[in-house]
């Protein structure tokens, strides 16, 4: 030991063991051991080296070299600066709180009673765990520099902010997929009225990745910003927005936006917005691809409801998939592309409906009505209101021997489709042509044949007899016209 008198400061060169008294209260008490310990009186701060431990009343502090800051009367540690892979291990009362902490640089800040933490700076892989209460996985969050700020019990978070490399982990529990966010900054706060809940809600900023694992299935996202609302004890999200260039990807379903939120147990996700990168709402998977103003997806399905100028594709079904055709009027090896005001898609039932000014194309065919709904597991068509249909069939001359594809046109109130007859119906004030004939009656039907596009007979009524065919300068009227 060797104390210096001029300036009052007591050097202990090997083996140093301090102890810190507790108040009157009970608390604030300390052991600090080192392998060397300096305490420079009038400035009341004690230096230790060569390795050292502090044991407190739930603390646990271990670190190479530590600076310890004492109140004025020396009787209670104020600040406490930690170097070289310092390491604080907490007994949190309960889930939700301070657990510990770490990093290379850690300067702690108690309250006025020296036992409870105020505030952790911790720098150079940094790294903060709460407790997830019953022995089980704790939340993690690292960075590369932390400034953690808790309630009056010295273990609640009430502010957080991180910075570089930011990586928060919320593990996995009994039907809660394991989560994973990483980012730039990350900033973390409570609710001002509410301290003991802890940390309520997060910002992340900066090359946001969101990673949702539950066994083999797994869900992810991009964006450049996330906000969060966090449950209890920080246990999960309640909801999750990304803004900014956002981006999800399910094994059912992805889609991009300027804002994707994401309703957590409801499995839900709405994409909104506009900007740059993305312009409109994009919702794409093995079936449909959809552009709206507004989509929302229940990830379960999927189910789609999609709103303002709608515009999407019907994907030609995989090889392989038996669930899944396109009606066997259309072409199965092309995309089919329909419009609309509004679209409601149910990715397991395959079925889609369109609603408003709904416009169906492929090739050379198009349906327009005010709604249009497609079967993809019967291959049925069903459109109503105002339909209007351009089709063309395939027609053999006799002579020739050869198929020539024949343009029709058609309008009525209802067409419906019906692929395991191959059957497509028309009713309600129909108007038909092809070529230079014209036929007008209350249901049209026509009957395609077996594995082609080709007319094998066609149907006509009209109870009140104002059916009508006109052909080359002829007309013919009656109640029903079988050809």
């Amino acid at each position: 030991m060797v104390y210096e008198k001029a300036s009052d400061v007591l050097t202990i060169l090997e083996r140093a063991v301090t102890h810190i008294a507790p108040n009157d209260g009970g608390t604030g008490g300390a052991e600090i051991t080192a392998g060397r310990a300096s305490f420079t009186r009038m400035e009341h701060i004690v230096e230790f080296g060569n390795g050292v431990h502090v044991t407190r009343t739930g603390q646990d502090i271990a670190a190479g070299t530590a600076v310890v800051y004492l109140s004025p009367d020396d009787k209670r540690i104020t600040t406490l600066e930690l170097h070289g892979n310092a390491s604080v291990a907490l007994t949190p009362a309960t889930a939700g709180g301070l657990q510990g902490f770490s990093g290379r640089d850690v300067t702690i800040e108690y309250g006025g009673d020296g036992q409870g933490i105020e505030r952790a700076l911790l720098n150079g892989t940094a790294v903060v765990s709460l407790s997830s209460g019953g022995g089980k996985a704790g939340r993690e969050i690292a960075a590369n520099a932390l400034d953690l700020h808790l309630a009056a019990d010295g273990a609640t978070p009430k502010v957080l902010e991180a910075r570089g490399a930011v990586r928060l982990v919320l593990p996995a529990e009994q039907s809660v997929a394991m989560r994973t966010v990483k980012s730039d900054v990350l900033s973390g706060s409570g609710d001002p009225d509410d301290p003991g809940r802890g940390l309520s809600r997060a910002r992340f900023g900066g090359h946001v990745e969101y990673r949702e694992q539950n066994g083999s299935a797994e869900r992810s996202a991009t964006a450049q910003q996330l906000d969060v609302s966090l449950k209890a004890a920080m246990a999960a999200f309640d909801s999750a927005v990304f803004t900014g260039a956002a981006r999800f990807v399910d094994a059912k379903v992805s889609g991009t936006a300027a804002v994707v939120a994401y309703a957590v147990d409801a499995g839900s996700i709405a994409l909104s917005g506009s900007e740059t990168a993305s312009p409109r709402p994009h919702v794409s998977n093995d079936q449909i691809v959809v552009d709206a103003s507004t989509i929302d997806v229940t990830l379960a399905g999927p189910v789609l409801a999609a709103k303002g100028e709608v515009k999407s594709v019907l994907q030609p079904p995989q090889s392989g998939r038996s669930d899944a055709r396109l009606p066997s009027m259309l072409k199965q090896d092309q995309p089919v592309n329909i419009t609309a005001d509004t679209l409601a898609f149910d990715g397991e039932a395959n079925q889609a409906r369109y609603d408003g000014k709904a416009l169906l194309w492929q090739s050379d065919t198009s349906i327009r009505a005010d709604r249009i709904v497609l079967d993809s597991k019967t291959g049925g068509i069903d459109a109503s209101g105002s339909v209007l249909t351009t089709t063309s069939l395939d027609q053999t001359d006799k002579e020739k021997k050869k198929k020539d594809r024949v343009r029709s046109m058609a309008s009525a109130k209802r067409f419906i489709y019906d692929d395991s007859r191959r059957r497509a119906s028309y009713s309600g004030d129909v108007h038909f042509s092809q070529a230079e004939n014209d036929l007008a009656a209350s249901t049209v039907d026509l009957f395609l044949k077996p594995g082609g596009n080709e007319l094998e007979r066609a149907e006509a009524a009209d109870a009140g007899g104002k059916l009508v065919l006109r052909e080359q300068g002829r007309r013919t009227s009656g109640s029903r016209l079988t050809y």
